[in-house]
């Protein structure tokens, strides 16, 4: 009993290691918390999509020269990749699409879709598929289910430019959204200027650069340990190598 009285004096005459002690308690809740969401199973469905303009207005518009497809003239010609994945850990199976709600893409308004198939599937026990409706209009998508990162390549030949708005439509019922990892690569830069440099430090600086200038010292160690945890609990993810556009 003295033993453990002469202890917690000690701790409290001893400031430092009352530090050590509170910095393990924090590492053990963000370890804790890490390894449950490591552990849990859901539906990740991403995208990543990328546009190449095989043939511009300009070149069609070059006399005596005609561009045709099935007989028929066409102004533009653009080819797009859009890949289809399953991140998350759960698989993704057919019955997880609601049916008055099914997977579709379109690519706006003023683009008229000419060709599409599947350019590259992971398994073909994923049994992937793609149909373009009646109007041409939008393209329909079918698979029997989709395990960790399994998926698909698609290639859209279309007019409209390369500019199409590609949109991924549907209800996937235990995720409510398709996440993009079309821009990936600016993924880390997002997400520390989002945790260091915070929205009303950037209006101040705009307003006083000399004010703000001190409190430009104080936010990186204040806000760091925030983006560590931020990395640690919401892992900054890579697109599989299959599906790297």
């Amino acid at each position: 009993m003295e033993y453990i009285k002469a202890l917690a004096e000690n701790l409290n005459q001893n400031p430092l290691m009352n530090m050590v002690f509170l910095l393990l308690a924090i590492f053990g809740i963000i370890l804790s918390v890490y390894l449950f969401l490591k552990s849990k199973k859901e539906i990740k469905p991403c995208i990543n999509k990328k546009s190449f303009e095989l043939i511009s207005d300009s070149i069609s518009n070059i006399e005596d020269m005609d561009i045709l497809y099935k007989g028929e003239k066409i102004p533009n010609l653009t080819l797009s990749k859009i890949a289809l994945w399953n991140e998350g850990k759960a698989t993704l199976n057919k019955t997880d699409i609601a049916e008055k709600d099914p997977l579709y893409i379109t690519l706006g308004d003023d683009t008229r879709i000419l060709k599409a198939n599947v350019l590259h599937t992971s398994k073909s026990a994923n049994n992937f598929s793609v149909s373009l409706s009646e109007d041409a209009c939008r393209i329909n998508i079918l698979f029997d289910y989709l395990h960790t990162n399994e998926g698909a390549i698609i290639e859209v030949f279309h007019m409209g430019g390369g500019k199409s708005k590609i949109t991924f439509c549907g209800s996937i019922k235990s995720s409510p959204i398709l996440i993009d990892r079309s821009d990936m690569k600016d993924a880390l830069t997002n997400r520390v200027l989002e945790n260091i440099i915070p929205e009303w430090f950037v209006r101040l600086y705009e307003y006083n650069k000399w004010l703000a200038r001190p409190f430009m010292l104080l936010l990186v160690p204040v806000t760091l340990p925030f983006l560590i945890i931020d990395i640690v609990l919401n892992p900054i993810r890579t697109i599989p190598k299959e599906f790297d556009l």
